[in-house]
């Protein structure tokens, strides 16, 4: 974790393997995926790092969370062996795949009210602006937004 402004860089894993794809929950968590315990699931923690747990236990990748947090989508393996969209409700039960549909399963996203994606977010040396690709306009392009 770092202040928008670069300062104050803070590490919050230090367990051996992967800690990958960070989300935050709107409620202040941050999910994350991991191969500490020897395959990928994701694992949740308090916003300091504290309280860290196991999330999924079904071999899961990439967490995203809509904006009411009522639900998370994630990658799993389906029954077919196929990687697919699943969703799961804040505490991590009620598991259902959504998608039926392997090419669908990049990377998952809640969408607002126009169909977009807005991905691979980049930070300026000096912390100051952030660089983003979105499909926004119909065509993948990339964009700047000033952080302060």
């Amino acid at each position: 974790m770092v202040d928008a402004d670069g300062r104050n860089e803070t590490r919050l894993t230090f367990t051996p393997g992967l800690d990958t794809s960070p989300s935050w929950s709107p409620d202040g968590r941050v999910f994350f995926t991991s191969n500490r315990d020897g395959h990928s699931e994701i694992h949740v923690m308090g916003a300091d790092g504290g309280g860290v747990s196991r999330f999924t236990n079904i071999g899961a990748t990439s967490a995203a969370w809509p904006a009411d947090g009522s639900r998370v989508a994630f990658i799993s393996q389906s029954p077919a062996d196929w990687l697919e969209v699943f969703v799961a409700n804040p505490v991590g039960s009620d598991v259902r795949m959504v998608s039926r549909d392997a090419s669908s399963t990049f990377a998952p996203c809640w969408l607002g009210a126009t169909p977009k994606i807005d991905a691979r977010p980049a930070v300026s040396p000096d912390g100051s602006k952030l660089a983003f690709e979105s499909n926004r306009n119909g065509n993948y392009e990339i964009y700047v937004m000033n952080l302060r």
